[in-house]
């Protein structure tokens, strides 16, 4: 298979590219596309969490629990915060625009900051997925528990409260704080500039850390990492899809909150396939390397349905941010006051 020349190569050492210009191709296209449909996802999430702040404290039947809705929130802003920091390390440098400009960068450069905070949220929005699912499931078998019992449930509403609250709280600290120790390494070690291989042009390029670039076993152990987060998303999805099966067969449930479970539902299922997806190829480029830089493009698009997909359904298809929407029957979330 025939390589681009200087592939996987680090441009600072290669002279040639301080004469490097500008072409404009393909990839260039694909990232203004994908920042064109990153727009309405700002917009979905802004407006999202707005009219939850605005409309939080009515008591409408198709309200969100609190903490499924912030363990959304993190998780979004998480995810969106690592596609922002995506585009300028990664989908950017691929058009080759500043390729000439970074050809002299030292490992010391301020970029290493950018690429230290690329990594910090790469593994902080994959635990806030995990954080979103858990919540998800926990809070809906509850309610549905309400459902089965009655209102002698009433009495464990508070009690379920602060167990949503404490696992959020724990998870969330936690999280952070393991991510702040991972990134760590990569800011110390600084940071370099890779020529990729085709499909991309000479002069397409993506930055990473020193430390990510020659050591075999950070690439190993963010394979695990992303298998563990995988396996945590679907084992949570499908019993989400089984606990949702049953609530069905009731007939206190509305329509109404029918539709919210099941737009919460499908949006979990929307975060696995692209997880899916995204775990074979990383398992992929272990043994097809020469392929390596054709995954940057699949991912690039998983990523984007993941983030953008996510967004745009959970805001257009939740009841609770439709207008004039009625429950004709009582259900789980308002009694619990959720």
């Amino acid at each position: 298979m025939k390589q681009s020349p200087n592939a996987y190569k680090l441009i600072n050492s290669i002279p040639e590219y301080q004469n490097f210009s500008y072409h404009f191709d393909y990839v260039s296209i694909i990232v203004l596309i994908t920042m064109i449909c990153f727009i309405p996802s700002l917009i979905s999430t802004s407006k999202t969490v707005l009219y939850y702040h605005k409309n939080s404290a009515q008591n409408s039947p198709n309200t969100i629990h609190p903490y499924v809705f912030k363990s959304f929130v993190y998780m979004q802003v998480s995810s969106i915060v690592y596609t922002v920091f995506d585009f300028i390390i990664n989908r950017i440098p691929l058009t080759s625009v500043f390729t000439s400009y970074f050809s002299t960068m030292t490992s010391e450069s301020p970029v290493k900051h950018i690429v230290a905070g690329y990594y910090l949220f790469e593994y902080l929005s994959q635990l806030f997925t995990v954080l979103f699912c858990l919540i998800r499931l926990l809070v809906f078998i509850d309610s549905k528990n309400y459902l089965k019992v009655g209102t002698d449930y009433l009495k464990q509403n508070n009690r379920q409260f602060q167990a949503s609250s404490l696992i959020f709280r724990i998870f969330s600290v936690l999280s952070i704080i393991i991510c702040i120790i991972v990134c760590v390494p990569h800011n110390l070690y600084g940071v370099v500039a890779i020529q990729l291989d085709i499909p991309f042009q000479y002069g397409a390029i993506v930055f990473t850390s020193t430390f990510s670039f020659t050591n075999r076993i950070q690439s190993i152990g963010r394979f695990i990492f992303s298998g563990f987060i995988t396996t945590s998303i679907v084992l949570l999805t499908l019993t989400m899809l089984w606990n949702l099966k049953s609530l069905k067969k009731l007939t206190t449930i509305s329509n109404q909150s029918m539709k919210a479970e099941t737009t919460l539902t499908i949006t979990m299922f929307l975060i696995l396939i692209p997880s899916v997806l995204n775990l074979i190829i990383i398992l992929a480029s272990f043994f097809a390397t020469n392929y390596a830089s054709y995954t940057i493009l699949i991912r690039l698009i998983l990523m984007d349905c993941r983030v953008n997909i996510v967004s745009w359904y959970f805001y257009w298809t939740h009841p609770y941010f439709k207008k004039n929407t009625v429950s004709k029957t009582v259900n789980a979330w308002s009694l619990t006051n959720c």
